[in-house]
């Protein structure tokens, strides 16, 4: 994944989801955890390369991109040509990439991105670190110390190598019939998301991957 797309997946989709307010509060700071390689795919994303290493290197305020950029890029022909004749996608796709983030980028004090590559996090406007025990202290600089952090676990892609199992959902089917059914009743084949305590949003101080346990062992 680009480093703009992981922008707009991280704060476009991830940081969007949420009802009635974001969960992290104003001000506060998203962890994000992704190697962040600075790499396009030049067939796919030609307009990515020019808006990361032009548009970006002068400025990462939405307002500024579109004042300055956006049409230049929508009515590039060579963009269009890319996109009518081969696999790419449209010039000023990337725009709209990084408006999708917009909301949080104002929303923000910080984001932080763990283990990404330094340049291309930077790039973004984002600050990197080693580790998420770095992203934390690197945090209480902006939240203060010992923050209220909600963690966001997502479930991973099947590479096809291992059993990928999704921890928030369980699935009740007529070969496994929903837990206390009595033996040997079938139940709905539906994902039923399981009852979650909820707590009220806003008041997290950050957001991103679960942070490192004092007592880890060493298996």
């Amino acid at each position: 994944m680009n480093p703009i797309l992981v922008m707009s997946t991280a704060l476009g989709y991830f940081f969007n989801l949420y009802a009635g307010r974001p969960l992290v509060r104003e001000g506060g700071v998203l962890i994000v955890s992704h190697p962040t390689p600075w790499e396009f795919h030049p067939v796919h994303h030609p307009s990515y390369i020019d808006f990361f290493e032009q548009v970006l290197s002068e400025t990462t305020d939405p307002l500024e991109v579109e004042k300055t950029y956006e049409q230049a890029y929508a009515e590039d022909e060579w963009y269009r040509h890319l996109y009518r004749t081969s696999y790419a996608y449209h010039g000023v796709h990337p725009f709209y990439m990084w408006y999708w983030g917009s909301h949080a980028l104002q929303h923000l004090g910080a984001v932080i991105v763990v283990g990404g590559d330094a340049k291309a996090v930077r790039r973004l406007g984002f600050k990197p670190a080693t580790t998420m025990a770095d992203a934390l202290e690197m945090a209480s600089d902006v939240v203060g110390r010992d923050p209220v952090h909600h963690p966001l676990p997502l479930p991973a892609a099947d590479d096809g190598r291992r059993d990928v199992r999704l921890p928030s959902l369980r699935r009740s089917s007529p070969c496994r019939p929903p837990p206390g059914s009595p033996a040997g009743a079938p139940g709905p084949t539906s994902y039923e998301r399981p009852p979650v305590a909820r707590r009220s949003g806003a008041d997290y101080d950050t957001l991103g991957p679960p942070a490192p346990s004092p007592a880890t062992s060493g298996c």
